[in-house]
């Protein structure tokens, strides 16, 4: 593959939800990027109050990872308020929590995500979005990552609970020079 510049991004797959448990990406992490973008366009869960969440999968979405992951979020909203959470030790990433299945308080954000199928370094991801939750809007920042160094090549997103109503998630390789 030839890229005009360290920029150039490849478009390999779009998810959309229409009431759907997950949304994954199983066939298009390949040894071709080790970095990938991922684009968050009006994300809305059919429950309210529940927090979008991301796997790993190291054996192609025949099963996910379930512990060993980190992250932490940073958010603040419309009204000053502050609110950190995260964990060291969990099931999944939260990418951002008390969302709101009020279609107009969809979140939207971007994502980057690094070092996902190599063998030597832990995947990592920071994210940055914005949504309204049931009173204010907030912009959300996640950084995330998981324990394991063996090749990552398969994700999914979903809800702690319930359904993804609504939404597109845009998956995008990087390329390394």
């Amino acid at each position: 593959m030839a890229y005009n510049s360290p920029f150039d991004m490849v478009l390999l797959n779009t998810q959309t939800a229409s009431s759907s448990s997950t949304l994954s990406f199983t066939s298009v992490i390949s040894a071709n990027f080790v970095n990938y973008y991922v684009k968050f366009v009006e994300i809305v869960p059919s429950t309210n109050n529940v927090s979008f969440q991301m796997l790993f999968s190291t054996n192609n979405g025949s099963t996910y990872l379930s512990t060993v992951y980190e992250w932490g979020n940073v958010i603040v909203d419309t009204s000053g308020t502050l609110n950190t959470t995260g964990s060291s030790s969990d099931s999944s990433i939260t990418i951002a929590p008390n969302l709101s299945s009020t279609a107009a308080n969809s979140l939207n954000g971007v994502m980057n995500i690094f070092s996902l199928n190599s063998n030597t370094y832990k995947p990592k991801l920071w994210m940055s979005g914005t949504y309204t939750n049931t009173t204010t809007c907030a912009g959300i920042r996640c950084m995330g990552s998981n324990d394991g160094t063996t090749a990552v090549n398969a994700i999914r997103f979903q809800m702690s609970s319930g359904n993804i109503a609504s939404g597109s998630i845009y998956l995008y390789g990087l390329p390394t020079s």
